[in-house]
């Protein structure tokens, strides 16, 4: 009966171990880069799992230039939904949060920032990259007044100098923005942060509660190796290079077909690129103009137009270079460095094609029947006017012209080629 009575006592134990809520303290994670669907979704993730865990608080550490509209909107609302209090510290130093970045830092309920880091440089961009009538233009910009003002209003943070960020596109740095109450306060690491951020009074969910972070350990939840790949995808150099790399490797294809390892790996750098440039603020004219120059240099390739096409080609792809990306942000560019030499080594490889162009327009053909032409040989059977001639070795059908009659032995040349049959004149020795 003892033994019974202690097995069942062991299996409510393990049933009240599994079904307890495992208290998960500080849960952090870093955030680096563009602001795109996948830190939006890495996110949301990470404040649902602080909400079954029932952690004490949520830490985002930021580093970004900006991003897309829609996800920072979806970060913003599931911070502002959360039943946890969310915390975002921009760092280390040197870090910044630009553009998207400062809104997710005005919707945490404690915001701070690392020595020399930056905030600001809000202005809506335009990632279709098309002109925007001055109506449309303002008010896309007083929308993002408003939504920015409502997040200061509602925890405590200067909405003047946030409608700056957004109208007039400035940047702060820590000390400025702690000045001005953009900041809770200045922390050099994120221990340093919960430790300031202890005894806080936040509006969680409606109610106020009183952080109690003192002591507490900080779990990161960091990507996933797939959703890491997905988020690197969102870097501007990367996409440019991938592009690159997809023009190179279809202009292989269509040069040497039949190979399919250019254009496979042409078509999949492509695919790529253009995941990246649907979270990046690509300007529909760049794209366009990178694609024309694609289709003129293949054009090169079977309309030889000994450079007209082929120069063109290039010059349309370096302006599609200068503008793919409609943005001067820090981060959501790319510059003459990486530009220069890609674009060089494709002019180098378009003027090799236009050099192989015209020596094949210039040079004879030494294969097949055409290259038969300018041979010599001998008669050996009368012309008469046709008959046979002995031409490198071997013995073929052959017609005398001008229908003239030429003896067996008589040296000819070969001055032309209808079918299978030479035709050939006589050459005079002296």
């Amino acid at each position: 009966m003892g033994k019974f009575r202690g097995k069942i006592i062991f299996w409510l134990m393990v049933f009240l171990w599994l079904t307890t809520p495992v208290y998960a303290g500080v849960l952090a994670t870093r955030v680096e880069g563009v602001i795109d669907p996948v830190i939006a979704g890495h996110l949301k993730e990470i404040i649902q799992k602080a909400e079954r865990e029932e952690a004490s608080f949520v830490l985002i550490e930021l580093n970004t230039p900006g991003g897309l509209d829609t996800s920072m909107r979806e970060i913003t609302s599931a911070i502002l939904a959360a039943k946890v209090p969310v915390g975002v510290w921009v760092g280390p130093s040197g870090a910044r949060a630009a553009s998207a970045g400062t809104f997710i830092l005005y919707s945490a309920q404690v915001a701070a920032m690392a020595p020399q880091t930056t905030i600001g440089s809000a202005h809506p961009v335009n990632l279709g990259g098309q002109s925007l009538d001055q109506d449309l233009r303002a008010k896309v910009e007083n929308d993002a007044v408003s939504y920015i003002t409502s997040l200061a209003k509602r925890n405590g943070r200067n909405p003047v100098w946030a409608e700056e960020a957004v109208r007039k596109s400035v940047s702060v740095d820590a000390e400025e923005a702690y000045k001005k109450g953009i900041i809770n306060f200045i922390a050099k690491n994120p221990e340093e942060f919960l430790e300031k951020a202890h005894g806080l009074r936040v509006k969680v969910s409606g109610s106020e509660l009183v952080l109690n972070l003192k002591g507490q350990r900080i779990k990161y939840l960091d990507l996933s190796l797939w959703e890491k790949f997905l988020h690197a995808l969102a870097n501007p150099e990367l996409a440019y290079f991938l592009i690159l790399v997809g023009i190179y490797g279809l202009i292989y294809e269509f040069a040497h077909p039949g190979g399919m390892v250019g254009g496979i790996t042409g078509v999949l750098a492509l695919l790529m690129a253009f995941y990246s440039l649907s979270v990046l603020p690509t300007t529909l004219t760049g794209l366009l103009l990178l694609l024309f120059g694609l289709a003129l240099i293949i054009a090169e390739l079977y309309l030889p137009t000994f450079g007209a096409l082929g120069v063109g080609g290039v010059i349309s792809i370096t302006l599609g270079s200068l503008f793919l990306f409609g943005t001067d942000l820090p981060g959501l560019t790319i510059s003459w460095v990486n530009i220069l030499p890609l674009v060089l080594l494709l002019a180098l490889g378009v003027y090799l094609l236009i050099k192989l162009a015209v020596r094949a327009q210039k040079s004879k053909s030494l294969t097949g029947m055409e290259g038969m032409i300018g041979l010599t040989g001998k008669v050996t059977a009368d012309l008469q006017p046709e008959g046979f001639v002995m031409v490198r070795g071997e013995i073929w059908k052959a017609k005398a012209v001008e229908g003239k009659t030429i003896p067996r032995g008589t040296p000819v040349k070969v001055i032309g080629v209808n079918g299978l049959t030479l035709v050939v004149d006589e050459v005079n020795e002296s």
